[in-house]
């Protein structure tokens, strides 16, 4: 019985973000108690005060390496993680090409939000001085700053696609993302993809950006994932041209889902040279809302 609690102890640590009661008693701090009364109810002297210690703090252990990620120095290893979550959140985004626009949008909406509201807190715990308190200190200053770099790449991936659902919304609605993108590359298949040809900035040349940030939508994070390809061409483009202050402001913009009052008020708020790139491209990319498309960039000059 005793082992059972030890499993059972360490597989409940390991469920995420989660932060004092009301009481002012941390995740494991609770664990503990509960702990402490199996032990006396079912008589476990197997579970003496020291055990119990021991094994929530190798279930604080446990906690920490399974959220690694938030304490790497390697964004691009971080933002990977964080990227591949988005199919878990989102049941659209398991169906690789029939996903939309809009489900894009949101589900990238929902990650945003999560990032921005995350309290450094809850992601790493401690129980009885393991880990130390420097240790917890280090892991909430890197953590604090994949936070804000992974917060600046979300903004910008989903910019990215508000326009998208712009042209999308004012030219005939939704529809799959590759539709306006272009297939996703596989072995066999290679197709046009939306921004390929964009300009490319060197870093010197930008205001108001995060170098790792512009290199990760530039370059690409590690790994594809089977929705959506390392890098981000249109993301990078735009994040650019804008920085931080500029993609957060295009952002107040946007409703989610995107609506014709909005999208509408989204590309008058970029510049007209920018909108006619983006649109030109997608009438490219979407053939049939070609026409729709160079309509809709006569009607905002």
């Amino acid at each position: 019985l005793h082992k059972l609690a030890l499993i059972l102890t360490i597989m409940e640590a390991t469920i995420p973000f989660r932060g004092q009661d009301e009481t002012g008693k941390s995740p494991l701090d609770r664990l503990f108690h509960r702990l402490t009364r199996i032990s006396e109810k079912y008589d476990l002297p197997e579970l003496n005060e020291d055990a119990r210690i021991d094994i929530v703090q190798r279930a604080a252990d446990l906690s920490n390496r399974n959220l690694g990620n938030f304490a790497s120095d390697d964004h691009a290893f971080f933002l990977d993680h964080t990227w591949s979550l988005l199919p878990e959140r989102s049941a659209a985004l398991r169906r690789s090409y029939l996903y939309t626009v809009e489900d894009l949008c949101l589900a990238t909406k929902d990650m945003e939000d999560f990032l921005s509201n995350l309290d450094l807190n809850v992601v790493f715990l401690s129980f009885r001085g393991l880990p130390t308190a420097e240790e917890i200190d280090k892991y909430h200053e890197l953590t604090a700053t994949n936070l804000r770099k992974g917060c600046a790449y979300m903004r910008a991936k989903l910019l990215s696609v508000a326009v998208i659902s712009a042209f999308a919304t004012l030219t005939g609605g939704d529809a799959p993302m590759s539709f306006f993108m272009g297939d996703l590359p596989s072995l066999n298949h290679q197709s046009d993809r939306l921004g390929e040809t964009f300009p490319k900035f060197e870093f010197k040349d930008l205001n108001g950006c995060d170098e790792d940030v512009y290199d990760l939508l530039n370059e690409g994070r590690y790994l594809d994932q089977s929705f959506d390809t390392r890098n981000a061409p249109l993301g990078a483009y735009l994040y650019g041209i804008l920085g931080d202050k500029g993609v957060i402001a295009a952002l107040d913009k946007c409703e989610f889902p995107m609506t014709e009052l909005s999208s509408r008020a989204l590309l008058k708020f970029l510049s007209i040279d920018t909108v006619t790139l983006i649109g030109n491209d997608i009438a490219q990319i979407a053939v049939s809302r070609e026409e729709p498309i160079r309509e809709l960039l006569q009607q905002l000059q």
